[in-house]
């Protein structure tokens, strides 16, 4: 049975062009590395600092609006799935999409507040287009979550491969022409709406639907995801989640937004990290769910995400290298040196983007039920975070202790949830049987 599980996996990512999908990781992930540091060229540091800073708070604010909807959907969508339930996922997701939408329309003022806070102005321009971001961002969450559920994931690179070319091409433009960060928002929202529409297209074909007639179910009522179900979890990347996007406001009201421009610049490192995570977990999520589900042996599962996490290792490796190759370079080097970044801070940053090795196990404690190992971790995580960078600001230390603290804190949660992964499965019953 669990032979037949993983054979079953690795057949069924074959057939949904395997090799495609990791090439539109690897191009997306390209696209976004080379705008980060074309806008760093093209960009002061302190713009480049409140650009990053934003759109980072936007994505997070995007996440946010989940409120466990789309959590919930992770565990469901995938057995829904198995079990034939295709309209009722389509149906599910447009009932959150509208939920998402008045979730969006009434933290308007907290979009105008923080662009206040980063801008020193309440541009309407810059509002509408953070606001946009906002709202596709959680459009594009749940309906991800759909479409990985059938296992067409070459679909999700395709559409975030479209998004990255034109949000390259676009946002590059304005920032070459007019260094204005209203117009970087609306550029940025532009490639976002666009790939928004291309997503809703494709999960109707991923679920084969396009011909029956969609019946959206009465307001507030969810026919396979209640929220409840998926809150342990949102909480949990909600505490995750505030480090990770609210680091470059936090180092650029205390050091200055030049240095968060310099941070920004070695977040893009980081970032690939998070969005090559993020793609891989796409595939690697819904089939952990699935074959703890069918092969009801916990062995395989663990064979199935350690490889994958091993493949996520290696890529993070190559990039640190690349940017390393990149650092020597005298016309690159030039740049970091505008932003005064040395060999070390790479360093630092490329050991922080391995830690995110950590969302595929997080699928592997969902998949057996146990988000509220999740929670916890992610509780550790944040305590840890405040603890240190506090300690780093009020020492008044410098720019790379910065990185430390972020590593420290990862570091450890790390190793927390390595504890807990082996307390689970000792206490459940691993077969010896050859896979």
């Amino acid at each position: 049975m669990v032979k037949t599980a993983v054979k079953n996996s690795i057949e069924q990512f074959r057939r949904n062009n395997g090799l495609a999908y990791i090439l539109s990781i690897g191009s997306t992930s390209g696209f976004s590395i080379f705008k980060g540091f074309l806008l760093a060229i093209f960009l002061s540091p302190s713009i480049y600092g409140q650009y990053a800073s934003l759109y980072a708070i936007c994505i997070f604010m995007g996440t946010m609006l989940s409120f466990g909807n789309i959590e919930s959907t992770i565990k469901t969508y995938p057995r829904c799935h198995l079990d034939g339930q295709h309209k009722e996922i389509l149906a599910d997701t447009f009932v959150i999409i509208r939920i998402l939408t008045f979730r969006c329309l009434i933290t308007l003022p907290i979009v105008a507040f923080t662009v206040w806070y980063l801008t020193g102005t309440l541009d309407a321009v810059t509002i509408i287009g953070s606001s946009i971001l906002t709202l596709t961002t959680a459009v594009f969450n749940i309906i991800a979550s759909g479409i990985r559920a059938t296992g067409l994931l070459i679909y999700i690179g395709r559409i975030q491969f479209v998004r990255s070319i034109i949000s390259f091409i676009i946002v590059l433009l304005i920032a070459k022409l007019f260094k204005y960060v209203p117009y970087l928002f609306i550029a940025e929202a532009l490639a976002s709406t666009i790939s928004i529409i291309l997503s809703v297209f494709t999960l109707s074909k991923s679920l084969d639907l396009q011909r029956e007639k969609l019946v959206i179910p009465s307001k507030g009522s969810l026919p396979i995801s209640a929220f409840k179900e998926g809150l342990p979890l949102f909480f949990s990347n909600a505490l995750i989640s505030i480090p990770a996007f609210f680091d470059k406001s936090i180092i650029g009201s205390s050091i200055g937004f030049a240095l968060a421009g310099a941070y920004g610049l070695l977040s893009v490192i980081n970032q690939a990290g998070t969005l090559i995570s993020n793609i891989m977990a796409q595939k690697v999520g819904p089939q952990i769910i699935k074959i703890a589900k069918q092969a009801k042996n916990i062995r395989s599962v663990i064979v199935y995400f350690i490889k994958w996490i091993s493949i996520f290792c290696f890529i993070q490796f190559v990039i640190v290298i690349g940017v390393l190759i990149v650092y020597n370079i005298p016309y690159f080097h030039a740049l970091f040196a505008k932003y005064n970044i040395q060999n070390s801070s790479i360093f630092l940053m490329g050991a922080i983007s391995i830690m995110q090795a950590k969302s595929f196990m997080d699928f592997f404690f969902i998949a057996y039920d146990k988000e509220k190992i999740i929670f916890w971790n992610a509780l550790q995580y944040i305590v840890l975070f405040v603890v240190f960078f506090a300690f780093v600001i009020v020492m008044k230390m410098d720019f790379n202790s910065f990185l430390w603290a972020i590593l420290a804190a990862k570091f450890i949660q790390m190793l927390l949830f390595v504890f807990d992964y082996i307390k689970l499965t000792k206490g459940m019953a691993l077969t010896h049987k050859e896979i």
